[in-house]
């Protein structure tokens, strides 16, 4: 028989983490093509290089996120 596989709790986490990022990057470039079509952009430009260095240390966050949950739930097997 074989046995049921269940997904721990950092797994789940992580990609709770995957989606939460994507959708707020989807988000932020829905929000500053809008701001070009309105004629706001100059509005958003000083806080592209912030965004721009938040942006990459997050998704090394997440990264290390899944690269730890990876060996947990291969040991946890």
């Amino acid at each position: 028989m074989s046995q049921q596989y269940e997904d721990g709790c950092m797994f789940k986490f992580v990609a709770k983490a995957i989606k939460y990022y994507l959708l707020g990057v989807f988000g932020f470039t829905v929000a500053c093509w809008l701001a070009g079509i309105v004629g706001v952009l100059p509005l958003i430009n000083p806080f592209m290089p912030v965004f721009g260095e938040w942006i990459f240390r997050i998704l090394a966050l997440i990264l290390c996120l899944m690269a730890t949950a990876a060996v947990v739930e291969s040991v946890r097997q």
